[in-house]
């Protein structure tokens, strides 16, 4: 549970947390505000229960304003090792044993005969001339016939395929990219489910991928969240609040049966799935038709404290390095609609985690303040710079408005292998971006992250 800093609680803890804070505040405590003068005039006010404080700066082109809450979940935090992961052949056992039921896993066409059945439509339909012609192909409409055999063919594979289920062998093998792979399909009560776990290579992930048919592929499940359209949502993303709560507990279940520790449900997205074959049926002008349902994130806590990606993957690389990989964040995510689960998708697993003995003292939360007032000036160093090549300049206002203690991994430049989990004070709010003068549009987001030890700026797309 998350609580707001009271009493002399973030001064303790702050100050000499690995040291054995024992200090219990006073209830009803109030604490004094400590008041911060910077070299750049920049008054900051901190409590211990806010941070506040308005100024300007980059040649007045960023603006700050910090009303935040200071919250820190309860537990003592550590820093830990990690290193990359890969699925073991018992991991990978056990992890079949849940998601398939006991079911065996079979050989079975990557197309579902929905998919399959829609392009024959799709190419039947230009044939008989109900819609324009439109093939990768010089011969044009005659190779129409062509296309539509050949999706016969694996339709008729499929549909003998279904008949005669033929069970494949549920241990690694090489692909040719020589990377260790188990796929194949199982038939469960509610219909066919695909499964895959990859152990991937230095510049591929790991993951294991578990979907019910037509709503996903080879690398991911078809969704997208319903914010991207509130006016569809509004209309058709109209499951119950106890539909909502099933899918949280179901989830949660599932979590638990695959026999992962410390991770706890820490967002649930409404989502719509992509799981309809209808090319050829729907006009341009129809309304798609989208499943709904929910996407929920589940997050490593330790000590009482989450791991946070703070809304990057991990993909990027810096622009002045060799290419020798990377190393993506970790994302394990259930998938439900009405009926139960739609998938699981899980990329990334850390392995290897275990506490530092060379731990360091925090720094004082007054001294984090006084370093964010000053980053966030310098991370946008750069504007006047890009206003100059640009056309329309652009202004910044920045509302901060929570300030997180949470865990973020980290490595060295170039090293994909291994890192840290350390504690860092997340700043989260708005940016609002102007171009001259008129708000052009908005984000909320991780504004910046700084190294609870050491007050350094962590770059959390880049991960160091």
């Amino acid at each position: 549970m998350k609580k707001i800093l009271t009493g002399g609680l973030i001064c303790c803890l702050m100050a000499g947390m690995l040291a054995g804070c024992t200090a219990t505040p006073e209830p009803t405590a109030t604490p004094e505000p400590e008041v911060h003068q910077q070299p750049n005039d920049v008054v900051l006010t901190t409590s211990l229960e806010h941070l506040t404080g308005d100024w300007t700066g980059v040649e007045d082109l960023v603006s700050v304003h910090a009303d935040a809450s200071v919250m820190v979940p309860e537990g003592i935090p550590h820093v830990y090792r990690v290193e990359r992961g890969t699925f073991t052949q018992e991991e990978a056992d056990a992890l079949m044993s849940t998601l398939l039921e006991g079911s065996p896993l079979i050989e079975y066409p990557l197309s579902s005969e929905a998919e399959i059945r829609s392009h024959i439509a799709h190419y039947e339909a230009m044939a008989r001339g109900d819609i324009a012609v439109d093939v990768d192909s010089p011969q044009g409409a005659e190779a129409l016939p062509e296309y539509i055999q050949l999706w016969q063919e694996e339709l008729d594979e499929l549909l003998a395929a279904q008949a005669s289920p033929a069970p494949i062998s549920t241990e690694f093998i090489t692909g040719d990219d020589g990377v260790d792979f188990i796929g194949g399909a199982a038939q469960l009560d509610n219909g066919i489910h695909r499964l895959y776990i990859r152990n991937g290579s230095e510049y591929t992930d790991v993951h294991l991928l578990f979907y019910r048919e037509d709503f996903g592929d080879l690398m991911y499940i078809h969704s997208f969240p319903a914010s991207e359209d509130p006016d569809y949502a509004a209309k058709h993303h109209n499951l119950s609040d106890d539909t909502k709560a099933k899918a949280e507990t179901e989830a949660a279940a599932l979590v638990q049966s695959l026999g992962l520790e410390n991770f706890v449900c820490s967002a649930v997205i409404p989502v719509f799935f992509d799981n309809h074959h209808s090319i050829t049926s729907v006009s341009s002008a129809a309304e798609p038709q989208f499943t709904p349902g929910y996407e929920l994130e589940f997050t490593r806590f330790f000590d009482g404290i989450p791991l946070s990606n703070g809304g990057f993957d991990g993909y990027s690389t810096p622009e002045d390095a060799t290419w020798s990989g990377y190393w993506a964040y970790e994302s394990f995510k259930v998938y439900m609609d009405e009926s139960g689960l739609v998938g699981v998708y899980w990329v990334n697993p850390y392995k290897g985690i275990a506490p530092m003995e060379n731990e360091t003292a925090f720094l004082p939360f007054s001294q984090i303040a006084e370093i964010f007032s000053k980053m966030i000036m310098v991370v946008h160093d750069d504007l006047p710079e890009r206003n100059a090549r640009n056309p329309q300049p652009t202004q910044l206002n920045i509302n901060v408005d929570s300030v997180e203690l949470r865990y973020a991994r980290v490595t060295e430049k170039g090293n994909i292998q291994e890192g840290m989990l350390i504690p860092v004070w997340d700043f989260i709010g708005t940016t609002e971006y102007y171009e001259n003068g008129q708000l052009d549009f908005s984000e909320r987001s991780v504004i910046l992250t700084l190294n609870a030890l050491t007050g350094n700026v962590v770059d959390r797309e880049m991960g160091f």
